[in-house]
């Protein structure tokens, strides 16, 4: 990045700056420091003396902020060790996942097509089960009429027995 020119202003004073850093964030800081200055303004102190009053308060809020962050790493110190790992877990299951989730796709489809191939299979079972059912009922019939028959021949023996007598 290049170096860029500019003028802020702070406190009614324009300073100029040479700076890398990006013209909204320079501007964001001075607006940030005109405002801390604003906050100690008083008739009472001498331009100096604010500003030493707020350079207080900007290194009081710097320095909770870095005790802030320094308890917050050691809360979470685990887990933001643990993130990069945790990233490449994610990115492995997300991989598996979507082969997973094609495998179940598929398998759901087989399973629908297994299904409506059982439904054929129970139909074709039951329409078997009332074939053997029927076909049982005509063997007694056939039995029946095969005893039937063989007493008619007895008595059409005994008959012409008879006859022949």
């Amino acid at each position: 990045m290049s170096e860029l020119r500019l003028e802020v202003k702070i406190d009614g004073v324009k300073y100029p700056l040479v700076t890398k850093e990006s013209k909204e964030s320079i501007e964001k800081i001075a607006a940030y420091v005109d405002g801390k200055i604003k906050d100690v303004k008083s008739d009472k102190l001498t331009f100096d003396r604010q500003l030493i009053l707020a350079s207080l308060n900007i290194a009081d809020e710097y320095f909770k902020d870095k005790e802030s962050f320094r308890q917050y790493y050691e809360e979470n110190k685990e887990a933001i060790e643990n993130f990069p790992a945790l990233k490449d877990e994610l990115e492995t299951f997300k991989n598996e996942y979507g082969t997973y989730k094609t495998d179940l796709e598929e398998k759901k489809e087989e399973l629908k097509d297994l299904k409506i191939l059982l439904q054929e299979k129970d139909a074709e079972i039951i329409n078997l089960t009332k074939a053997e059912n029927d076909a049982d009922k005509l063997r007694e019939k056939i039995k029946a009429l095969q005893k039937q028959a063989m007493d008619l021949t007895k008595e059409n023996e005994i008959l012409k027995g008879k006859i022949d007598d």
